[in-house]
């Protein structure tokens, strides 16, 4: 009798473990792509809504070479206005952390539909150029095909959420209890339910980690986060340097003025705070971006069709930084170190190219295999798309190739560092607080970057010395 109840609670250990195994060809067969199938009961998840949150779910992400995660989790719909369209993304919930694809090990992960996009482009390409250019926490990608239920739902990708932990957004949001580093998103004026906000010297953030259990934790971080705008706001660098990572900063400026990205400053942009640093990042949701946006919209639409002119400089932290000359010159070194990669984005050959070439069958079957077509324009924001495949992709090509040669003339990528002379530390114009850098620079006790220099040195003869605080001192003197 004891053996048959330890037979029976071994059977029960081995049923109910989370498999992860090599081979289940006739359950779930592999392609020539990822698969992803999903089964509810009763076949809830074709009708499911946002309000119903998560439900059960059985979940199997199959990789080509016939691997196979299966395990039982969860599944809700996601977004808010990609919710809304007629081919739904979803957030599925694993029982267990899986390492799907050698992307890290989590519980949860997001299937973006891109119904939005008719190229399926623009959310690989903008997350490839964040890991391109190391934005920190950039989320992975894969595309697959996706079963709900058994019916065949088209291309997805599968992708890291933006999401605390070792294998995202690695902060330590338990440190001091919950009084330490944290992770928001900007809401102009969004309320979901259950979101926890905070109002920061008129920036406006939900709350996305730590979880908020009081309303001192809110406060915390409410009043971190307005301290640093205010210091922002002040447009003095030197103080700004240390209270943000001017870094990621300027990574992910460049990322949505580069695409500009229409929802940039009302929803989307996430800050992540780390160690007393407030970082920007990661970048997320590009789907209505790169002049996918419809003209009769909004000003706003007609605005980022144009492949001339800044967007993202209007918003946020940036429509202070960007008045900072020494941020500008940081947009523009990571501008000019990356500059090949960003052409290489659209040239013949490149990465729109070398993407489409790959998975192109898996694009088109999106559009002949399921009820989706391919000239419908599934939400009042995008653009109409052309009658094929092939046009759709030229024209964003065509759309990033200007908007590159545009913001490399405005940027003089390859000509000097941005600077006003006599203004050595870009605040308040020239001043006593200038005279006194330079004459602590002559002493050799301060040292200068390119554009300091360049401010500094008012006779342009290639130094910085006695002569030009000469010229430094009349200048204070016709200030005053």
């Amino acid at each position: 009798m004891k053996q048959l109840v330890l037979c029976i609670l071994a059977l029960v250990m081995v049923l109910t473990l989370p498999c992860t195994y090599a081979f289940a060809e006739e359950e779930y067969p592999a392609g020539d792509y990822t698969r992803i199938y999903i089964n509810t009961a009763d076949g809830a998840g074709l009708t499911l809504s946002k309000s119903q949150g998560y439900i059960p779910a059985d979940i199997a992400i199959v990789s080509t070479d016939g691997h196979v995660i299966h395990q039982s989790g969860q599944i809700k719909l996601r977004g808010n206005s990609t919710a809304l369209a007629a081919k739904k993304p979803y957030t599925i919930k694993f029982d267990s952390g899986q390492n799907v694809l050698g992307m890290g090990k989590a519980k949860k992960w997001v299937l973006l539909a891109s119904c939005l996009d008719p190229t399926f482009l623009r959310n690989d390409l903008a997350l490839d150029l964040g890991r391109k250019i190391s934005l920190p926490y950039t989320s992975e990608h894969r595309y697959a095909e996706m079963w709900m239920d058994g019916k065949y739902r088209g291309c997805y990708e599968i992708a890291e959420p933006v999401d605390d932990g070792k294998s995202r957004v690695n902060i330590d949001v338990d440190k001091n209890n919950g009084c330490g580093d944290f992770l928001v998103q900007y809401e102009l004026s969004r309320y979901n339910t259950g979101a926890v906000y905070c109002n920061s010297d008129n920036m406006r953030f939900e709350i996305k980690s730590p979880k908020i259990t009081s309303e001192e934790q809110r406060l915390y971080v409410q009043e971190t986060l307005a301290k640093i705008v205010r210091t922002v706001k002040t447009k003095n660098f030197e103080e700004i340097e240390k209270v943000i990572d001017v870094d990621s900063f300027a990574k992910y400026y460049l990322i949505n003025e580069y695409f500009k990205d229409v929802d940039f400053g009302f929803s989307s942009a996430f800050f992540y705070y780390k160690n007393g640093i407030l970082y920007a990042g990661p970048p997320w949701d590009y789907d209505i971006t790169a002049g996918n946006l419809n003209y009769n919209e909004s000003e706003n639409s007609r605005i980022c069709l144009d492949t001339t002119g800044l967007w993202a400089s209007k918003f946020l932290f940036y429509e202070h930084l960007m008045e900072c000359r020494d941020f500008k010159n940081a947009v523009r070194h990571v501008y000019a170190e990356n500059y090949k990669y960003f052409e290489n984005i659209y040239v013949k050959g490149g990465v729109i190219d070398q993407t489409v070439a790959e998975y192109k069958p898996l694009f088109l079957r999106n559009f002949s295999d399921t009820e989706w077509n391919l000239t419908t324009r599934y939400h009042q924001l995008m653009r109409q798309p052309d009658a094929t495949y092939e046009e759709n992709v030229e024209y964003l090509r065509k759309w990033l190739a200007d908007r590159n040669v545009w913001m490399s003339q405005y940027f003089d990528i390859y000509g000097e560092d941005i600077y006003e002379p006599g203004d050595i530390n870009d605040y308040e114009g020239v001043n006593v607080a200038d005279l006194v850098k330079l004459q602590r620079y002559v002493m050799g006790v301060e040292e200068f970057n390119r554009a300091e220099f360049l401010a500094a040195d008012l006779n342009q003869d290639g130094t910085v010395d006695s002569y030009d605080m000469v010229l430094m001192r009349r200048m204070v003197i016709e200030q005053q």
